[in-house]
């Protein structure tokens, strides 16, 4: 669904008390706010949320997009979340993670070299848009009560020219047992990525 003819899970993380897994898939058509449908294999015990992150390249709709490595945790209990840590392998790669998480989350004052987003249910997406090869990437914020959290981060790749990548649009919704979310794709050989994440 969402104008992406194919979905690939990625990787997933599931604790005691929440749940977060990610997708990723290119934009093959554009049609006006078409739904992304996902089906639970057991009804979840908590409120679920579907983020959706655009990203484009200046090569366009030639644009292969390539995961080159991704990690998932469990964060430690406490107010200090620290998203799982990847090392870019190639020049201007997209680092992108999200966490499900307990309780309300603070972006830090100074932000750089990311970009940080709390979602409508209040979990937190970050991610840098343009890593240098051989760097390792962390990103850090604060919730306001010490918990676990579930996490997931993935390293991508554009193969083209120009390989700039370019934030396009986040659009989240949540709800007990989520399932649905409508996107406005902006163009062909974007790049999406679809976090889903439950917590209690």
């Amino acid at each position: 669904g969402g104008d992406v003819s194919n979905w690939y899970p990625i990787t997933s993380n599931t604790s005691t008390v929440s749940y977060a897994v990610a997708y990723e898939g290119t934009v093959t058509s554009t049609t006006a706010s078409v739904a992304i449908n996902v089906t639970y294999s057991a009804s979840p015990a908590a409120t679920c949320e579907m983020v959706v992150d655009e990203y484009s390249s200046g090569a366009g709709s030639s644009t292969v997009w390539s995961v080159t490595s991704d990690t998932n945790q469990t964060g430690v209990s406490n107010t200090a979340v620290s998203m799982p840590s990847l090392t870019a392998t190639e020049y201007g790669e997209l680092y992108w993670s999200y966490a499900a998480l307990q309780h309300v989350p603070t972006n830090p004052s100074n932000q750089a070299p990311y970009t940080y987003k709390i979602t409508g249910a209040n979990n937190e997406v970050v991610y840098d848009n343009a890593t240098s090869s051989g760097t390792s990437y962390s990103p850090s914020f604060t919730q306001s009560s010490a918990a676990t959290s579930s996490q997931v981060a993935l390293m991508i790749s554009a193969a083209g020219d120009p390989t700039t990548i370019n934030a396009v649009q986040e659009v989240d919704n949540h709800a007990t047992n989520e399932g649905t979310l409508a996107i406005t794709p902006h163009a062909l050989g974007d790049l999406v990525t679809l976090g889903i994440g439950c917590a209690s």
